[in-house]
């Protein structure tokens, strides 16, 4: 392992190892050939006496090729700046309190979905060493932070018509164009065919925004995709059946278009997955819709109204993706804000057969 070297556009101390990995060390010479000895002694990553900040570059480098993109990516974000906090402690030494004080550092992360993301970033890292025979124990493994609760609400139809409405530019009796009974709104129809598209797709926000032409199958009754966020789970495409509704809106958008993604902005762009969210947001807020009211909520809606409806759980789960029955019934079915259909569930399972 070669000396340290100072980089100064990141203004800190590296050092290469074998692979051609540059890890940051200590921003302070002195600290950084100290953890730099340490590291030769422990024979490079071999050991829990090598600083954080190797593991975790390490596992940045083997992420980036195994994660996809938009995971890795919040991977990254969340080691890097745990690197930046207590990179150049060494595994042994990491304690609960390293965490808690990163955490309390970046007040830009106050929910426990978010506080809980961060951790699971560095306990991945610590755990694929173990994996790897790196480590032989991660000494961050009984640290658990809060589980967060479920942000999205149950979109209800009425809810869904009213933003429809706005994005047609709320035409209603008595209403000018543009306007929502007196509040104005903007008119962009091009949103409307990507609410469509949540509320009968059951599919995530990212996966409308990225349908192409191409993803339609020669029937115009499913989008295929072959690259997907549970592809390397179930090793199978994800094929979204298309209700007879999105049948209808993906001819009609497949009329206007050879190629390139299904739907698009009023500029002729493909809508993203961030634009979807805001605009969401924008129309929770304008419309005053319950809290939680976002763009996933129309997943939860589609699978929480699919089981109400009769459709058995295990179908479900294939349709949405899942490899089995334990992600959907945890985080999908939001059954407790369907009380008549408890209710009635409650009847049924002591109806007598005869």
């Amino acid at each position: 392992m070669r000396k340290p070297f100072y980089w100064k556009a990141r203004q800190g101390w590296y050092v290469k190892t074998g692979d051609g990995s540059q890890v940051f060390l200590s921003a302070e010479e002195e600290e950084a050939y100290d953890i730099w000895k340490e590291m030769r002694a422990a024979d490079g990553l071999g050991s829990a006496a090598v600083p954080f900040a190797l593991i975790a570059d390490s596992y940045i480098e083997h992420a980036k090729r195994a994660l996809a993109p938009k995971t890795f990516r919040g991977h990254q974000d969340f080691l890097v700046s745990a690197c930046a906090s207590f990179g150049a402690v060494r595994v042994a030494d990491l304690k609960r309190h390293h965490l808690t004080t990163w955490l309390d550092d970046n007040p830009t992360w106050k929910s426990d979905w978010s506080r809980r993301a961060a951790v699971a970033a560095v306990k991945r890292a610590l755990n694929w060493a173990i994996d790897e025979g790196y480590l032989k124990v991660s000494p961050l493994a009984k640290v658990e932070f809060p589980k967060g609760g479920r942000r999205e609400v149950l979109i209800s139809d009425d809810d869904h018509r009213r933003m429809v409405l706005a994005e047609d530019g709320g035409r209603q009796p008595g209403a000018r164009v543009g306007e929502l009974g007196r509040k104005p709104i903007r008119r962009d129809l091009c949103f409307r065919p990507v609410l469509i598209a949540l509320r009968h797709s059951g599919t995530r926000p990212g996966m409308v925004a990225a349908v192409t032409v191409d993803n339609v199958s020669s029937h115009l009754d499913a989008w295929v995709f072959k690259d997907h966020k549970t592809r390397k789970k179930t090793g199978k495409p994800l094929i979204v059946r298309l209700s007879p509704c999105l049948q209808t809106l993906t001819r009609i958008a497949m009329a206007s278009r050879k190629s390139g993604p299904l739907f698009r902005n009023s500029k002729g762009q493909p809508w993203k997955s961030d634009a979807i969210q805001r605009r969401i947001a924008k129309l929770q807020k304008k419309l005053g819709l319950p809290p939680g009211t976002v763009a996933y909520a129309y997943r939860h809606t589609w699978t929480t109204s699919a089981i109400v409806n009769g459709v058995d759980i295990a179908t479900v789960a294939t349709m949405l993706g899942h490899k089995d029955l334990r992600m959907l019934m945890e985080h999908y079915a939001h059954l407790e804000q369907q009380p008549e259909h408890l209710k009635e569930a409650a009847a049924k399972a002591v109806r007598r057969s005869g």
